[in-house]
């Protein structure tokens, strides 16, 4: 299986911190998650500017998905996988699932392998309050 990381300097969650190592600790988190799961990564996107408007990575990592290029995006948080929450669902729920490329959220441990479309449904209705709240 062939899985990639995206990380990401700026969350839109408000209340998250965003200290200079945060990109680093990103991958960290993700790097102990895969190699949990027994599985390998083959490649990272990173935006790594501090910039809300920043979106390089995340469109390269969108087009190699078109290509199926991989298998699985994994990301420390689903606040820091794009622009907002309503981008990370288009991408995640509506571009990649559909044909095939699944994804995993370190910080909830989750993941859509094996997941009904109920069920990333409701993930994502969860991850919309708890941006609310």
């Amino acid at each position: 299986m062939r899985v990639v990381s995206y990380t990401r300097a700026i969350s839109y969650r408000v209340k998250d911190e965003n200290p200079a190592n945060i990109i680093g600790l990103q991958n960290e988190r993700i790097q102990r998650y895969i190699k949990a799961k027994g599985w390998k990564l083959t490649a990272k996107y990173s935006d790594r500017k501090f910039s809300s408007e920043e979106m390089t990575s995340f469109n390269q990592m969108l087009e190699a998905g078109l290509k199926r290029e991989f298998d699985c995006v994994v990301m420390d948080s689903i606040f820091r996988f794009g622009y907002n929450l309503t981008d990370a669902v288009s991408v995640l729920q509506e571009t990649f699932c559909p044909i095939g490329i699944h994804f995993s959220v370190v910080e909830d441990d989750f993941s859509s392998f094996g997941k009904s479309v109920s069920a990333i449904t409701d993930y994502f209705k969860q991850k919309r309050v708890a941006l609310l709240g």
